[in-house]
C-alpha cells in the first residue's frame, strides 16, 4: 500500500525515445549545411523499401511503450522501432534504420552516439517487456543517393543494456530535479500573488476568470475584448492560475508582432516587480535579428558560437536556469557572449525548460519550423497556448501553408551557378524541362492561369530529386571545406520547404501555374484556401488555446477558423464611455477603383474639413500607395497655407524610419500633425498613441484585399462551401483591418477622437452589421456641412 501510494506521489514524465537519448547524446557543432533540413518523405520511402526486403520474421514500424520508476520519478518512454525481428514467437533484434548522404563505411558510434543509444532503448524497453536475458541490435545506415547499405550488428545482454539505460536515466533525473523545485518555487509565489493594481478594470476579473475556466475544461476560448480593458494581464492571471493549479506545465504566449511580444514581457515583469511572481520565461527572436555575427553563417568554421554548441549547451542552461528568470533580447546576448553559445539556439534550448515562451505565431503553426518540443512530445497535451491579436491568425497560417517562389528563371538562375557533372545541375535540369513543358502548353492554350487541385506527382518526383542530390553537394562542399554559393543555399532549404508543403497538401489546397507577363516564365505555386484544419491540429496538440483580441468581428467568420462550435466565447464591451468616440461614415463617396479618379478631390476636400475642426494630430488610412500619393499630392497643394504639418508613409521603410514617423505624434507641437499611412501596414495596429498623441482617424475605403487570381480562387473556394465566397476572401478581412485602425483613436478612459470612415458601401446594410456593439452608430453626414456640424458638437462637449 505504501509502494502504490510512494508511486501516486511521483512526478510523472513522458518521453519519446528520440527526446531521451538526444538530451544526453547530442553533441558537436551546429551546422546547417547538413543534416538539419527535414528529410521525412524520402526517409518513410527508404524505410518501406528496406522494411519490405526484410523477410517475413521482420515486423516493421512496431510501436513501443514503456514505464519505470527510476529514483524520484516515474518515466513513461514511447517510440516507434523501425524493424524487430521475431524468431519462435519472440523478439531477438531491434532494427533502427537511418539515412545519411555520408560514407557509410566509415560511420563509427563516436559519429552518431544517439542513434546507438536510440535502438538500445528500445532493445531494454523490448526485453524488459519480455523478460528477455539478452537480444541484438542492428543499425541500418542507408547511403543517400548511392543506395549503398551498411548494417552494423551487436549481441548485448539485459543486464548491460540497464547499465547503459540508467546512465541516461541519472542525467535527466538530474534536470528534473531542478525542474520539479523551480515549479514549486512557481507554483507558491501564483498562489500568494496580489493584483498588481489598485483595481481590476472593467470586464478584466471576467477574462481572466474565463481563461481559467477555459484552461481548466481543456477547451478553447475565443475572447473579444475592445482596448483598454487590459486584455494581455487579465488573460495571463488566469493562465498562471491554472499553472499553479496543475492544469498544465507551460505557457505559450503566441504574437502576431514585435509590440505584442513588448506587452507580454511588461506585463510579466510588473508582476515579478509589484505581486512576487516566481517564473522563467523566454522570449524567441528571429535569428536575423538577434545573431552575434555581422555575416550570418550556421556553421562551425565561421562561427565561434556555433562550433562545440552541443558540448557546451547544457551545463550553460542547468547555470542559467537557476541564476536567471527572465530571458528577453538582452540577457540572452549577455549570456551567448559568456557562454560562447549562439543566442538563437540558446533561446531555443531554455525553451525547453522555462515556464512562458513568448514567440512568433511562426514557432507554433509553421510546418517547417514549429518547435518540435510542443508538437512532437507525446507529453504536449500540457502545453497552454495563448494566441494574442488572434485576428491575425487566419491569414499568417494560410501563408504559412502556402508557397509562390518555383519559377523556370529561379532554377536557371541557380543551375548556372553549380558545376554540370553535379548530379544536382541534371535533377535542376529536369525540372526545368517540365517547367517549360507546362510553359509552352499554357502559351498554346492561350492562357496565362490555370489551377489543379493536386500537386502533380511528375514534378514532386523531380523536386524531391533536386532536393537529395542537392544535400549530398552541400555536405561534399562541407566536408571538402568548400563554400557554397549562400543563394544556392537558399534555394536548396526553399525547395525543402515545398517538399514539407507537399506532405500537408489536402482536400483545401491548390496547386497553380501562371505565365510571366511576357510569357518567358512560368511560375508554380502552392496555395492553401482554408486554413481551419491546420489551426484545429494544433489545438488538439495543447491542454487549452486562449484566442483574444480587440477585433474580431464578425464572430462567426473567426469561429469558423478557429475552432468552430466546440469554442466558449467572452465578448466584451469597452470599459470606456462610448460617447468619447465620434464614428461617421461620409457614404456619399466611391472609392472604389474604377471611380478614383473621378472622386478623388471630393476625398481630399472631406479630409481637410475633418482635419480643419480641431486642431490635433491625425491619421489618414489608404488601401494602397498610388491612391494614399494622389490624394496627398491634392491635399498638399490645397492646404498650403493651412497650419498643418504633414507626413507620408514610404514603402519599405527601416525600422528606425517607422519610429521616426511614429515620433511625431508623440512631441509638443503647436501645429495639427497629419499622417497619410496604408491601412494594414504597421501604423494601422498596434500601435499605441494616447491621449493628444492621436484624436482623429480617417478610412478611406473599406479595406478589401487586392482584387486578383489568388483571392479570386479563395472566393470561388467559399463560396461552393458555404455560399460565402466574397465575405471570406475580401469582405471580412478587409474589415478587420478598418476596426484595427479605428482603434488607434481611443487608447485611455481619458482619450476622446473621431473616426471618420470615406466610402459609399458603408451605408449598406451587410457592412452596418458588422461593426462591434460598443460603437455608437456610425452616423452618416452626406455633405461637407454636415460633417463639419457633428465635428463642431462633438469638440463643443469636450
Amino acid at each position: 500500500m505504501k509502494a502504490e501510494q510512494d508511486r501516486r506521489n511521483k512526478k510523472i514524465i513522458t518521453l519519446s525515445v528520440r527526446e531521451f537519448v538526444e538530451f544526453v547524446y547530442q553533441h558537436g557543432s551546429i551546422d546547417t549545411r547538413f543534416g538539419r533540413a527535414r528529410r521525412a518523405q524520402e526517409g518513410a520511402i527508404i524505410h518501406r523499401k528496406l522494411q519490405k526486403s526484410m523477410g517475413a520474421s521482420y515486423h516493421p514500424e512496431v510501436t513501443l511503450k514503456y514505464q519505470t520508476c527510476f529514483q524520484n520519478h516515474i518515466f513513461n518512454l514511447w517510440g516507434r522501432a523501425d524493424g524487430i525481428v521475431f524468431q519462435n514467437g519472440k523478439p531477438c533484434l531491434i532494427d533502427e534504420i537511418k539515412t545519411t548522404t555520408r560514407n557509410v563505411m566509415t560511420i563509427s558510434e563516436d559519429d552518431y552516439p544517439e542513434y546507438f543509444a536510440q535502438v538500445r532503448t528500445y532493445a531494454w524497453m523490448v526485453c524488459s517487456e519480455n523478460q528477455l536475458d539478452e537480444i541484438e541490435v542492428q543499425l541500418t545506415f542507408y547511403q543517400v543517393p548511392s543506395g549503398t547499405i551498411r548494417q552494423i550488428k551487436e549481441k548485448i545482454s539485459f543486464e548491460g543494456l540497464c547499465e547503459y539505460v540508467n546512465k541516461m536515466f541519472r542525467e535527466w533525473n538530474k534536470w528534473i530535479d531542478l525542474q520539479s523545485q523551480l515549479m514549486l518555487w512557481r507554483n507558491d509565489s501564483i498562489r500568494r500573488m496580489p493584483f498588481p493594481f489598485e483595481n481590476w478594470r472593467k470586464g478584466q476579473h471576467q477574462i481572466a476568470s474565463a481563461v481559467y475556466r477555459t484552461i481548466e475544461d481543456k477547451g478553447l476560448l475565443i475572447c473579444q475584448a475592445p482596448t483598454g480593458i487590459g486584455k494581455t494581464m487579465g488573460v495571463l492571471i488566469g493562465a498562471l492560475h491554472a499553472l499553479a493549479h496543475e492544469n498544465g506545465d507551460r505557457i505559450f504566449y503566441a504574437t502576431a508582432r514585435t509590440t505584442g511580444t513588448e506587452a507580454i514581457e511588461n506585463a510579466l515583469m510588473c508582476l515579478r516587480e509589484k505581486s512576487g511572481l516566481s517564473i522563467r520565461y523566454v522570449t524567441l527572436i528571429a535569428k536575423d535579428k538577434i545573431c552575434l555575427k555581422e555575416d550570418r553563417k550556421c556553421n562551425p568554421d565561421d562561427c565561434e558560437y556555433a562550433d562545440h554548441f552541443f558540448d557546451r549547451i547544457k551545463p550553460a542552461v542547468y547555470e542559467l536556469l537557476q541564476a536567471e528568470e527572465q530571458f528577453n533580447s538582452r540577457n540572452l546576448i549577455a549570456a551567448s557572449k559568456k557562454y560562447c553559445l549562439c543566442p538563437f539556439e540558446l533561446s531555443l534550448y531554455l525553451a525547453r525548460w522555462c515556464d512562458v515562451i513568448i514567440g512568433d505565431y511562426n514557432y507554433i503553426y509553421d510546418p517547417v519550423i514549429s518547435l518540435q518540443s510542443l508538437c512532437e512530445n507525446e507529453n504536449r497535451g500540457k502545453s497552454i497556448l495563448l494566441v494574442d491579436e488572434a485576428h491575425h491568425l487566419v491569414e499568417r497560417v494560410r501563408d504559412m501553408y502556402s508557397n509562390r517562389l518555383i519559377s523556370k528563371q529561379n532554377f536557371l538562375e541557380i543551375r548556372r551557378k553549380v558545376r554540370k557533372i553535379n548530379g544536382f545541375f541534371k535533377a535542376l535540369t529536369e525540372v526545368i524541362d517540365y517547367l517549360e513543358q507546362e510553359r509552352v502548353m499554357l502559351t498554346v492554350q492561350k492562357t496565362s492561369w490555370h489551377v489543379e487541385k493536386q500537386f502533380p506527382i511528375d514534378l514532386y518526383h523531380r523536386l524531391r530529386s533536386v532536393a537529395q542530390t542537392g544535400e549530398v553537394m552541400i555536405s561534399q562542399y562541407a566536408q571538402q571545406g568548400k563554400v557554397i554559393d549562400e543563394k544556392v543555399l537558399e534555394f536548396y532549404f526553399e525547395i525543402r520547404r515545398i517538399l514539407v508543403l507537399h506532405d500537408t497538401y489536402g482536400e483545401e489546397s491548390r496547386t497553380s501555374f501562371a505565365l510571366s507577363d511576357d510569357r518567358s516564365d512560368i511560375h508554380v505555386g502552392i496555395h492553401c484556401l482554408d486554413p481551419a484544419s491546420a489551426i484545429f491540429d494544433k489545438a488538439q496538440i495543447c491542454q487549452s488555446v486562449i484566442y483574444f483580441s480587440a477585433t474580431l468581428s464578425p464572430l462567426v467568420y473567426f469561429k469558423r477558423f478557429l475552432g468552430g462550435s466546440q469554442m466558449s466565447l467572452v465578448n466584451l464591451d469597452s470599459p470606456y464611455d462610448a460617447n468619447h468616440l465620434l464614428v461617421l461614415t461620409a457614404d456619399q463617396i466611391s472609392t472604389q477603383y474604377k471611380d478614383r479618379q473621378q472622386t478623388f478631390e471630393q476625398v481630399s476636400e472631406t479630409l481637410i474639413a475633418f482635419v480643419q475642426s480641431h486642431d490635433g494630430n491625425y491619421l489618414f488610412y489608404f488601401p494602397s500607395y498610388a491612391y494614399m500619393n494622389l490624394i496627398y499630392q491634392d491635399f498638399i497643394k490645397k492646404v498650403q497655407t493651412a497650419q498643418f504639418d504633414i507626413i507620408c508613409q514610404k514603402q519599405d521603410m527601416s525600422s528606425k524610419e517607422k519610429e521616426a514617423y511614429l515620433n511625431q505624434f508623440r512631441k509638443d507641437q503647436n501645429r495639427s500633425l497629419v499622417g497619410f499611412a496604408i491601412l494594414g501596414s504597421a501604423f494601422g495596429e498596434g500601435i499605441d498613441l494616447a491621449g493628444e498623441s492621436l484624436i482623429g482617424v480617417a478610412i478611406i475605403g473599406v479595406g478589401l484585399p487586392m482584387i486578383n487570381r489568388e483571392n479570386d480562387m479563395l472566393r470561388n473556394y467559399f463560396q461552393k462551401l458555404n455560399h460565402q465566397g466574397y465575405c471570406y476572401a475580401y469582405m471580412y478581412p478587409g474589415f478587420s483591418k478598418v476596426l484595427q485602425a479605428m482603434g488607434r483613436v481611443i487608447r485611455t478612459e481619458t482619450d476622446r477622437g473621431v473616426a471618420l470612415l470615406i466610402d459609399d458601401r458603408y451605408k449598406e446594410e451587410r457592412y452596418q452589421k458588422l461593426f462591434p456593439k460598443y460603437i455608437n452608430g456610425p452616423e452618416r453626414v452626406q455633405n461637407r456641412s454636415q460633417l463639419e456640424q457633428k465635428l463642431r458638437t462633438f469638440w463643443e462637449m469636450s
